[in-house]
């Protein structure tokens, strides 16, 4: 992920690896596309558990004089979409999927704009203490 620094308090994510598996997996290969999907999420759930902890550290009222600022996340993502790709799809690299992966992501971010843009800067559009910890 790259980060800018813009002055903003919003930080919006884009879900490349679901994080949620709502289906009960049934075959070894199910398990070994899930098991890939916990571990590319496993960086981004550390840093969102420290996320939250520092929020809670702000809520009770202590900022460090100032160190420690609210910041607003949102998380784009396309699980539903993702959920139908195996593994290999991972290695696909022809056009026509390519293709596929841009319109599916355009959507969902038309999807999470047309519900959430009113949340940036205001408040977070995900509850990091039900999706992360």
């Amino acid at each position: 992920m790259k980060v800018l620094i813009t002055g903003s308090t919003s930080v919006i994510g884009l879900g490349i690896a679901r994080v949620f598996a709502h289906e009960v997996l049934k075959t070894v290969r199910e398990m070994q596309v899930r098991m890939n999907d916990v571990s590319f999420n496993s960086s981004l759930t550390v840093e969102m558990r420290m996320i939250h902890l520092k929020d809670s550290i702000l809520t009770i009222g202590y900022d460090l004089k100032g160190k420690l600022l609210k910041i607003y996340f949102h998380i784009i993502s396309a699980d539903d979409d993702l959920a139908e790709y195996s593994l290999s799809s991972k290695f696909n690299i022809s056009k026509d999927f390519l293709l596929r992966l841009h319109a599916q992501g355009r959507a969902a971010a038309q999807l999470w704009l047309d519900n959430n843009l009113d949340k940036v800067e205001v408040e977070n559009s995900i509850n990091i203490r039900k999706v992360f910890l």
